[in-house]
């Protein structure tokens, strides 16, 4: 039962690829200029020498790096603020506009601004930072707020060590927003970071060679890194979801 129902769904995602193929290859014949939309045998054909090329690996490497770096440091930040707010009201209420002004303000504003502020490796860091930070917190107060009442009560009562509290009480309960804050905030920490590399160009980075492609208008070099920036991004989710434990589909 279980094998057809793997067969039935590579078979599902099998259709996809070749219909959608299909579809860009009928709009390349139809503009039938490669400077607007290169076809997907070109396309094909360039990454696979992309992929012989050095700088191609250590270009992936570093863009990779610099955006999990920026993962972990947003979801270490979270932890801590969500606690925080969760302990102290008075900074519950002064970090509110913080959270509203990182959830409302468009990525490319905080990119400029970083540009100015710091290194160029460090931009696509702090821009993935600022895209986790918002869902991890929100997610993190929400489930240390969802704790039964009874619980903190009985808890309390019986003066329980902070090891066994972290373990046995709070841990339950916000592990299934932890999961669904880390498994929303991947696909968009991911974009936000390579689009932060393609305004800041840094030294070694997927944004550096897709900013490239576009001014020197080689279409089938920036499809081909495109293609890489989704395939990279379906990655990380799969292993993501793997190492937490999670559903694919869990949001916020």
């Amino acid at each position: 039962m279980k094998s057809s129902f793997i067969k039935s769904k590579i078979f599902a995602v099998l259709i996809n690829i070749f219909f959608w193929l299909a579809v860009w290859q009928v709009i390349a014949m139809l503009v039938n200029r490669e400077v607007l939309v290169a076809s997907p045998f070109s396309v094909l054909k360039r990454l696979t020498v992309l992929v012989t090329q050095g700088y191609f690996w250590v270009s992936t490497f570093s863009s990779l790096l610099r955006i999990c770096i920026g993962f972990i440091i947003g979801i270490v930040i979270s932890i801590v603020i969500s606690i925080l707010t969760y302990k102290i009201k008075i900074i519950n209420i002064l970090t509110q506009p913080l959270l509203v002004t990182i959830k409302s303000t468009p990525v490319a504003s905080f990119i400029i601004i970083a540009i100015v502020w710091l290194n160029k490796s460090d931009v696509p860091i702090f821009t993935t930072v600022l895209m986790v930070l918002p869902i991890m917190w929100v997610n993190l107060y929400t489930g240390i707020n969802a704790i039964d009442k009874n619980l903190k009560e009985m808890v309390y009562i019986f003066n329980v060590p902070l090891f066994e509290k972290i373990k046995k009480f709070y841990k339950p309960s916000v592990t299934p927003y932890f999961k669904a804050g880390c498994i929303s905030s991947i696909g968009l920490a991911w974009k936000a970071g390579i689009a932060a590399e393609v305004l800041c160009t840094p030294k070694d980075s997927i944004g550096k060679y897709l900013l490239e492609s576009k001014l020197y208008l080689e279409t089938p070099d920036l499809f081909a890194w495109t293609a890489v920036v989704i395939i990279l991004s379906l990655i990380l989710e799969k292993i993501l979801v793997r190492l937490i434990g999670g559903e694919k589909n869990a949001g916020t």
